[in-house]
Formats: C-alpha cells, sequence, structure tokens
C-alpha cells in the first residue's frame, strides 16, 4: 500500500511539473518556482520557438568564371537536425551580435572551401523563408513561394 502511494505521488508530481513547464512555455506564467520546472521546461524545446513558416540558409560560392553555386554546409555540422538548426541560426546570440557573426562564418567558410582546392572568389549567404506545407518541410522551397534576403557577402 505504501509503496502504491509513493509511486502515485512520483507521477503526480511528474505531471504536475511538466504540465507547469508546458504553461510556463506557452504564456510566461510561472506556477511553481522556476528552479522546480528547470528541467522539464527544457523538454518544451519544439514549442519555443515555433513559427508559421520555414527557413534556412542558403550559402553560395562565386566561381572564377562568375558563376554561383551552391555550398553545403552540412558537412561542417555534423550534428543532428534540432542542434544543426541552432548552430545556423546564431541561437546563442542576441541579433546585434548576430548580424557580425554571419560575414565571419562566410569568410571561415570560404576559407575552409578554398583550402580544399575549390577556387572560389567570393562567399554570399541568403536566408530563405517560405509557407509551411502538409507536403514536407521542403516542399514550398521554390522560387514561386521563396523570400529570399541576402545577409553578406565576403571576397
Amino acid at each position: 500500500m505504501l509503496r502504491r502511494i509513493l509511486q502515485n505521488t512520483v507521477v503526480f508530481v511528474y505531471l504536475t511539473v511538466t504540465a507547469a513547464a508546458m504553461v510556463y512555455t506557452m504564456s510566461r506564467i510561472s506556477l511553481l518556482p522556476r528552479l522546480m520546472i528547470r528541467w522539464s521546461y527544457g523538454m518544451m524545446a519544439p514549442y519555443q520557438g515555433d513559427t508559421a513558416w520555414n527557413g534556412d540558409f542558403l550559402y553560395e560560392g562565386q566561381l572564377p568564371d562568375g558563376t554561383w553555386e551552391r555550398i553545403d554546409i552540412d558537412a561542417y555540422m555534423p550534428f543532428g537536425f534540432g542542434e544543426r538548426n541552432a548552430r545556423k541560426f546564431l541561437r546563442v546570440y542576441d541579433d546585434e551580435t548576430r548580424r557580425t557573426k554571419y560575414p565571419q562564418f562566410a569568410s571561415l567558410l570560404l576559407e575552409r572551401e578554398r583550402a580544399k582546392g575549390r577556387d572560389y572568389q567570393a562567399v554570399r549567404v541568403y536566408f530563405d523563408m517560405w509557407d509551411r506545407s502538409p507536403a514536407g518541410f521542403e516542399f514550398l522551397h521554390t522560387p514561386l513561394f521563396t523570400k529570399r534576403k541576402l545577409l553578406t557577402e565576403v571576397q
């Protein structure tokens, strides 16, 4: 009997803390002290930055003849999707610092690509944004549906 009460208490506390973390994530209303919900709040990560659109960064290298070709940066970011996304979006920096980091990253990318033997004259970085689709993340990532913004170009 005591064992069952203890088990139910543990489950009840876990569900209460998790529910309080979800309420805090969605409304910023703290039902429990933040120290108590800290771990559960981390589990709410998928709900913390949800948007109604999809977005990704596009890197291009300029060849000596002036044409541009896409550079796949996934080789430089061998992480899972969530961490790769956080790193691409530079989520650890504030907006002002982030603006200086994209040119720095593009310069490093140009340097690394040249070391691999690719004769790029410049690298430019775009941010693409398009609507979500039930057909998948990339489905509407086409010129017709994509808004493109040039973030930086380095030589």
